[in-house]
């Protein structure tokens, strides 16, 4: 039990089994695996040895011991869930019918495995399984029988207390429970959180949320305190604190404030010769320029160095006194970790330390105190006293004989059947903060459940709901909405009373007693939506439910552009001009916007409205202009890919025009040919800095002085039309080439007529034979 306290202690809450250490080889022994477990295992790296006992099960399954030590593994890394799961596989192995087995696994049973049905009762209170954890502990106080019973039994009877007073107590309080979010939380275990004021928090971390690989002790990164602000109602990711309160050589952690702001106590930790987490406790008092002066380590009456010291919380006094009460595992104690205390006179000389007597420690372990100086309650962890789950928050107050009352569990939600601890109340308020492991926690390789930072609120009435998509696709919830609350005044006008941003699916506010209220929900390219609340004749402490349906009415096309070559997508194009276009149920164009695309920028987006049609004119120099048509008709998700090809203009390639028709024998241009030249009419004028050549092409029927005229006088007949359409003479040059460039045979091999080949050679192309 001390090795396991000495991790929480140091709080750090340094899970050390969290640091993978060896590498796992595929080619080891189940024995060798096993020894491998049991070392990890003994170091407290419980995530590596389930591993190492895994493995060594899946080539000895008939094997009970890697059984029941993966069981306890998972449990010791708060791996509730799996830890029943593994106790039930070891309780419900079959067993060999050999009398001699028999007698060898009763004999097992009780000198190796006694404890197993006091574990399986502590796994299955965990998940809140009070009626079985019951049977489990009522079964184990009959049947352990070894010389540490009393004991033992002693314990099984507080966790049966606790559970049935979890199945007497149901309810929960009205309380609203919420994590920090992903900013502070990580995979690790994120602690101490100390309110300086309404925006600034201190806390503990190690900031990392990936798997840490180890090779030795010395390789484990320390613990440090840091500083997190809120910003817009989010708490953001914590900076350390300033250097002269941090240490290389160790952790630092836990932080305490005296009343007046001014001192500032906390904890160094390091691991002893016999690997126990040791910490000192250390005091920093503010300059006259308002910062941490230099951090003074407190005597040894107070840092045992034999012993841990640490979680300090101040309690004002009055007349410049201070007591501050500390957590340590000292000689003298009652149970495993006790809460004590020492004095702090107002010449600063300290007095003590002292244990803290009336009822409040036990044969079990006491954490993490908090005195309340605005409602002069005493705050504390434990899983000495009846609990709920692991550790529970408990809550006693000083009597008129200088006593405690009997330590009240605080209940649910703030317990949970997690471990729940570091209780802090923001002063003069009804919310404050917490440390937990349960449900919903961040998670290191999606299995390992550290600790995390959670806010809580009293409340007498509240407001709660999800915000959902009105698709009619059954309840999609939305992410990243603002949600706002707002008291209507005695005209019915609506007045703004909070705003949560980046609402992701669920949100809370308090309300007052006899008030109405809107609550309205907003998110960019979604409908905004509202619905009235009143707390008007309804019962007392009630918590209403109103769910908000939004819309969707816009949508994000973005894409990038590429050239009609770079089939694979493989390079972006820049430096470009986009112009968005409407497209009207008349099929006319109005122009909504236009970007340009400088260079170096290779992405672009516009905000579009749902069940309509868009095109992007493109334009860009050395290419042809391109259009990108989009079609939002139908369109579900939030956004949509729109990319863009253009046609990069080579000078001396020529590009066909296709059904450019003449009368037989005649440069007379047809109607349907000029709606072609129209086309060419556009790509000129999109593409003003070109220089082209009309050729016209014949094929071989007729002498060639008599095609030659021909293709000649076709050509001129289509760069007069393009110059009748307002291009300048100067950017056109007529060419015809007669029967000279054939693309296909006018005759067939054995010399009769090819009309299919004639057909392709007689064409017109431009080609751009120049720019400027």
């Amino acid at each position: 039990m001390k090795k396991i306290v000495a991790i929480l202690i140091g709080a750090l809450f340094i899970s050390s089994f969290t640091f993978a250490q060896i590498d796992k080889e595929k080619a080891l022994k189940p024995r060798v695996e096993q020894k491998l477990a049991d070392l990890l295992y003994a170091q407290s790296h419980y995530y590596s040895a389930s591993e190492y006992y895994k493995e060594v099960i899946r080539s000895k399954p008939e094997w009970r011991y890697p059984r029941y030590w993966l069981a306890m593994s998972t449990l010791k890394a708060n791996d509730y869930e799996n830890a029943v799961k593994y106790f039930k596989s070891f309780d419900q192995q079959r067993l060999p019918d050999k009398k001699k087995k028999i007698k060898r696994i009763e004999k097992e049973n009780k000198e190796i495995y006694g404890l197993s049905d006091y574990y399986y009762g502590v796994a299955l209170k965990h998940v809140g399984q009070y009626d079985d954890a019951i049977k489990r502990f009522q079964k184990f106080k009959s049947a352990y029988d070894l010389k540490d019973k009393d004991e033992w039994s002693k314990k099984a009877l507080n966790e049966i207390k606790g559970a049935e007073w979890a199945i007497a107590n149901p309810g929960t309080k009205k309380v609203k429970v919420k994590s920090l979010g992903d900013l502070i939380n990580t995979g690790y275990e994120d602690a101490g959180p100390m309110p300086i004021n309404d925006s600034t928090m201190y806390y503990t971390s190690l900031q990392e949320n990936d798997l840490i690989f180890v090779n030795n002790r010395k390789d484990i990164p320390p613990y440090r305190l840091y500083q997190s602000t809120k910003v817009d109602g989010q708490w953001q990711k914590g900076k350390e604190l300033p250097t002269v309160l941090q240490d290389k050589k160790f952790g630092t952690t836990n932080a305490a404030l005296s009343e007046d702001g001014n001192r500032l106590y906390f904890c160094k930790c390091y691991n002893n010769e016999i690997d126990e987490i040791i910490c000192n406790m250390f005091l920093s008092e503010k300059t006259k320029g308002g910062k941490w002066g230099e951090a003074v380590k407190l005597n040894e009456s107070i840092n045992n160095p034999k012993y841990t010291s640490t979680q300090p919380t101040v309690r004002s006094s009055g007349d410049d006194m201070e007591i501050v009460y500390f957590v340590s595992d000292r000689e003298g104690g009652v149970g495993g970790m006790d809460i004590w205390y020492f004095i702090r006179t107002a010449k600063g000389d300290f007095k003590g330390p002292k244990l803290l007597k009336g009822g409040i420690n036990t044969v079990g372990d006491e954490l993490t105190p908090f005195y309340d100086n605005s409602n002069e309650k005493f705050y504390f962890s434990s899983n000495g006293h009846p609990s709920i789950g692991g550790f529970d928050i408990f809550a006693s107050t000083e009597n008129e004989e200088l006593g405690w009352t009997e330590p009240e569990n605080v209940g649910i939600p703030i317990n949970s059947t997690a471990d729940d601890l570091y209780y802090r109340r923001e002063s003069g308020k009804t919310s404050g903060y917490l440390v937990s492991n349960r449900d919903g926690t961040t998670k290191i390789d999606n299995k390992y459940r550290g600790d995390d930072i959670y806010s809580f609120e009293d409340f007498k009435y509240g407001l709660e709901g999800f915000v959902f998509k009105d698709e009619g696709k059954g309840e999609e919830t939305v992410e990243n909405a603002i949600v706002r609350l707002y008291k209507l005044d005695e005209n019915g006008e609506d007045v703004l009373v909070e705003e949560l941003t980046d609402v992701n699916e669920q949100y809370f506010f308090k309300l007052k007693p006899d008030q109405d209220y809107k609550v309205e929900v907003v998110k960019p390219g979604y409908s905004s939506n509202y619905e009235y609340i009143t707390t008007k004749n309804i019962p007392y402490e009630d918590t209403l439910n109103q769910n908000l349906l939004v819309n969707k009415t816009n949508v994000i096309a973005f894409g990038s552009l590429y050239a009609d070559n770079d089939t694979l997508k493989k390079n972006k194009l820049d430096d470009a001009i986009l112009v968005l276009n409407a497209i009207n149920p008349d099929g006319s164009k109005t122009t909504l916007t236009t970007k340009k695309m400088p260079a170096g920028t290779f992405d672009y987006k516009f905000d579009l409205e749902i069940g309509k049609k868009y095109e992007i004119d493109v334009t860009k120099d050395g290419y042809f202009k391109g259009v990108i048509p989009i079609n939002t008709a139908g369109v579900n998700s939030d956004k949509m890919q729109a990319d863009g090809v253009l046609s990069k203009i080579e000078v001396g390639k020529s590009y066909e025009l296709e059904n450019i028709l003449y009368d037989f024998g005649k440069a007379t241009l047809r109607s349907e040919s000029k709606v072609v030249l129209d086309d060419l009419v556009t790509i000129l004028r999109d593409n003003p800095s070109i220089i082209i050549e009309l050729a016209s092409h014949t094929d071989a029927i007729g002498s060639d002085e008599a095609n030659l005229k021909l293709s000649q006088a076709r050509a001129q007949s289509c760069v007069d039309y393009l110059i009748e359409k307002g291009i300048s003479k100067s950017r056109l040059s007529a060419k015809g080439y007669g029967e000279a460039k054939p693309i296909a045979p006018n005759e067939k091999p054995d010399g009769s007529d090819n009309p299919e080949g004639r057909q392709k050679n007689r064409r017109t192309e431009f080609s751009v034979i120049d720019s400027f």
